[in-house]
């Protein structure tokens, strides 16, 4: 009997010595940039990479993300899920026959989407169940290593779909979106973000300060939105800084890149040289895998300069006829919307809507964003007095 619990003591001991094991070399994987296992994100595929190293005669192989052919949708989905338009809307409007759960799933991974290569983000599951009775760790928990592969969205962009689902653990989503339409974008002049309060009031975050009738609010900036579509003076308030914003001279960074590389190329040829010759060349192919993640790194630093010149090129070609059409289907499009779809055209088109709760004088600013070709342009509107609510 001694013996049977003395075994089983070993066998434990081994299966939690070789798990430890597997994790030490999981989070090795990801601080070196690779995958930690599992099958690529969509949006992604896996490129297999040889390491230099050979184990039982074959060499050893890691596996990084690259670009798959869903990743322009993967991209657009998530950057519209980052400017908080709701996840059911931007499905339909993009024809997507993913399901709630995929989606969801994008979303929670969101870091990786920006480029990063993330791991111990769930909680340990014993027979099928979480050990904590939460599916995900603490966020200090999270083993991150940033840059390892080429992102779909930004890291602020990441963040701000993170805090949106961190956000709606606690509250219903659909409930505020549909009762408040500026909830997520009104702000007092200290940038104190404000929200519903009771059922029918806007009030900054915390239940301190003034409050203000949502209804009031909700109608006049709907009152303002509508006028301003239609303003010549809007029109053209856009148009000049269309032409502002492509007028940009990439040349200096972009030779600047060009020698980065031509340098990184040198070095490469350098360390292939001393493999060839090395007994132990293991090192100089670690160096080499280095330096060639560099290199795309560099290269994808003139890609985005390749992109930015092409959006800058159309920015310039802009004449007040296309943004006046543009506006109008704005505004075509703004009247046949539901109070719920009518949240995510906001969302869409306004990065943030300022209050001076100011007793004597309550004022109002919208701060509009126009997206060309990914050109985001906060277009100020000036302050407008408000009537007391």
């Amino acid at each position: 009997m001694m013996l049977k619990t003395i075994l089983q003591a070993m066998d434990q001991w081994h299966s939690m010595i070789s798990k430890q094991k597997g994790l030490a070399g999981m989070a090795e994987n990801v601080k070196q940039g690779f995958r930690a296992g599992g099958a690529a994100p969509k949006g992604y595929q896996l490129e297999k990479i040889a390491t230099g190293a050979i184990r039982d005669g074959q060499a050893v192989m890691k596996s990084r993300l690259i670009p798959g052919k869903e990743a322009d949708k993967v991209s657009s989905y998530l950057k519209q899920r980052a400017m908080g338009i709701g996840r059911q809307s931007v499905l339909t409007r993009m024809n997507l026959n993913w399901s709630a759960t995929t989606a969801l799933s994008m979303e929670w991974n969101a870091l990786t989407y920006a480029g990063h290569t993330i791991w111990n983000v769930h909680e340990e599951r014993v027979e099928g169940r979480s050990k904590t009775g939460k599916k995900r760790r603490p966020r200090d928990q999270w083993h991150i290593n940033k840059d390892t592969h080429e992102g779909l969205i930004t890291e602020d962009e990441a963040e701000a779909i993170l805090k949106q689902l961190e956000d709606n653990k606690h509250k219903s989503v659909r409930s505020t979106s549909s009762k408040y339409l500026l909830s997520g974008l009104l702000r007092d002049e200290n940038d104190n973000k404000w929200s519903g309060d009771a059922s029918k009031y806007y009030r900054a975050a915390g239940g301190r300060g003034r409050r203000m009738t949502a209804m009031f609010l909700d109608e006049l900036f709907l009152s303002q939105l509508k006028a301003d579509l239609q303003s010549a003076k809007f029109t053209g308030s856009i148009l000049r800084r269309a032409k502002k914003a492509g007028q940009t001279d990439t040349t200096k960074q972009r030779a600047a890149l060009h020698r980065q590389i031509d340098q990184v190329d040198t070095r490469i040829q350098r360390l292939v040289e001393l493999a060839s010759t090395s007994s132990a060349p293991d090192a100089f192919l670690r160096s080499v895998e280095s330096k060639e993640n560099e290199r795309r790194q560099l290269l994808s630093a003139i890609n985005e300069l390749d992109e930015q010149s092409s959006a800058e090129n159309y920015l310039a070609s802009l004449t007040e006829f296309d943004i006046k059409r543009a506006l109008d289907q704005l505004f075509k499009e703004l009247h046949a919307l539901d109070r719920e779809s009518l949240k995510d055209f906001i969302c869409r088109i306004v990065e943030r809507v300022v209050v001076a709760a100011d007793k004597k004088n309550p004022r109002m600013v919208i701060h509009y964003r126009i997206h060309i070709r990914g050109f985001n342009m906060a277009s100020p509107r000036g302050f407008e007095p408000l009537l007391p609510p």
